[in-house]
């Protein structure tokens, strides 16, 4: 490597991020993910329980998908592993 420059050496040393997000990590406290995850589900479910209940139609109905539409949507466009 001695004969390597600058740009070659990088390609060298780099991370590979070909592998899984957490390739070289290590999770040591997998109870908080967890425990995050419970109290994530918890709040999901108020809020869907608050949506529901506040359905007063076909008009909010209708509101309500084109907000889940443009969410997906945008999800869908700026997914990184998205080829073209």
């Amino acid at each position: 490597m001695a004969s390597t420059d600058v740009t070659q050496r990088t390609m060298y040393e780099r991370i590979d991020l070909t592998g899984p997000p957490t390739a070289g990590a290590e999770v040591k406290r997998a109870w908080r993910i967890v425990a995050l995850n419970a109290v994530l589900a918890v709040i999901a479910a108020v809020l869907i329980y608050a949506l529901v209940d506040g359905i007063e139609g076909w008009a909010h109905l209708i509101v309500i998908g084109g907000i889940v539409l443009t969410v997906v949507g945008t999800m869908l466009a700026v997914d990184p592993s998205r080829k073209g």
